[in-house]
């Protein structure tokens, strides 16, 4: 779960405390500064980012990748198909590698 996030937010919070009780006003506003994002941060790691996963991950993890068009679709609240399958996109094809010097390497000399 968020171990790893609350961990990091507690100590960056008190690292945040540490410079905002400082003397130099540039090391108070980089503390205040410090808090604030951290605050911010783990309250959106923790709350709407895993919704949304839950909301519009894939019903068998590793079985396929949302896309981004299916992403917007499940956000605005249309229902996909789970049985709806696409075929992966083919590789486009390459041309023959040319052979050509590269510019400056024409042996002019200098």
């Amino acid at each position: 779960g968020g171990g790893a996030v609350g961990g990091s937010a507690v100590i960056m919070c008190f690292c945040a405390v540490c410079l905002s009780l400082g003397s130099l006003t540039i090391l108070q506003r980089v503390g205040h500064m410090l808090l604030a994002a951290t605050l911010l941060s783990t309250a959106i790691a923790l709350g709407p980012v895993i919704s949304v996963l839950l909301l519009v991950g894939p019903l068998k993890p590793g079985d396929r990748c949302v896309e981004p068009k299916e992403l917007a679709e499940a956000m605005a609240g249309i229902r996909l198909c789970p049985e709806r399958r696409r075929a992966p996109p083919a590789a486009p094809e390459l041309p023959p590698a040319a052979t050509s010097t590269p510019p400056g390497d024409g042996g002019g000399g200098g």
